[in-house]
């Protein structure tokens, strides 16, 4: 897929309605895995959207849609003719029925008016936000947009389109004192290394030479204790503002344990070996979002059905 099938679709899904004015789009990392596109072509797509006027971006703030304008509703309409005639040739094909086929359109055409619930995930870095809110979209099944909290927008007007905000719990404190606002609700999630990464730590060799490097206090504890759990061959550990520990370490250990945001600052050392931790939420704190969802969703039922 080339930026400019990017391009394209994303204007066809801004001038469908699906992204309106105010919201952002997909982070580029998000966009690449959803059409198995390249990370640069996906950027590439976003900077000629930008150019064009069409959308507006910011250091640790999301691309942003700006405008609809008329020119773009042929393309929409060419797009989905196209979309259509394939999904009717697919369903002539399997046989359905053309009563049958009338009344999914109905039932998809209604489902349209139904406002999509969109979630906000807050974290300190572009790297992890990016990489959790992914996993939570897959797990959640609906939009998760990735946030950075040294960039966060103040103010309710920002967060209008998402009824949930969540961050972890480790950043719930800071993340309300930045919005301040004290009707924004934030739900704090408890996170922890994924299994993955456990997995990957647990199966080392006896005897091999660890240390642990982090950007933080809270994670290179976290880490250590994971690691200790395992293997009793920790050399040392350090945080990444310690260039020269962090070169010390990388020379010393067989293997550096480091989060993914901290990957960046001991990816030039040289190190024999980097495993990268990175971190999910918990199943628990899921669920409790997955409850928050239902309730939003059986409110807006009510509404829709009052109004009819």
């Amino acid at each position: 897929m080339t930026a400019n099938d990017i391009r394209a679709l994303i204007l066809s899904r801004i001038a469908a309605g699906m992204y309106k004015p105010g919201d952002p789009l997909p982070s580029v990392r998000a966009l690449g895995v959803e059409l198995g596109a390249n990370r640069n072509t996906a950027s590439k797509a976003y900077q000629e959207l930008k150019r064009d006027g069409f959308v507006r971006s910011s250091q640790g703030w999301r691309t942003i849609v700006v405008e609809v304008p008329d020119r773009m509703l042929p393309l929409a309409e060419e797009r989905v003719g196209t979309l259509l005639r394939s999904a009717f040739s697919y369903a002539t094909q399997a046989g359905v029925p053309k009563l049958e086929l009338r009344t999914l359109i109905d039932h998809h055409l209604r489902q349209l008016g139904r406002p999509t619930i969109r979630i906000a995930f807050i974290e300190c870095n572009e790297d992890e936000a990016d990489e959790i809110a992914e996993r939570m979209q897959r797990v959640l099944g609906y939009p998760v947009d990735p946030f950075v909290l040294d960039a966060l927008p103040r103010g309710r007007r920002h967060f209008q389109s998402y009824p949930i905000i969540t961050t972890t719990l480790y950043h719930l404190s800071e993340v309300q004192a930045k919005l301040a606002d004290r009707s924004i609700r934030v739900i704090g999630l408890q996170h922890s290394p994924s299994t993955e990464s456990i997995l990957e730590i647990a199966r080392l060799k006896r005897g091999t030479r660890l240390a642990v490097v982090a950007t933080n206090t809270r994670t290179l504890t976290v880490l250590l204790k994971l690691v200790e759990t395992y293997h009793t061959t920790v050399v040392g550990s350090c945080l990444t503002e310690d260039a020269k520990e962090v070169r010390r370490l990388a020379g010393q250990a067989d293997v550096l344990i480091a989060h993914s945001w901290a990957r960046r600052s001991v990816r030039s050392r040289r190190a024999r070996r980097i495993i990268t931790v990175s971190f999910q939420i918990e199943p628990q704190s899921l669920a409790y979002v997955r409850q928050r969802i239902a309730r939003l969703g059986t409110v807006r039922d009510r509404q829709t059905a009052s109004a009819m």
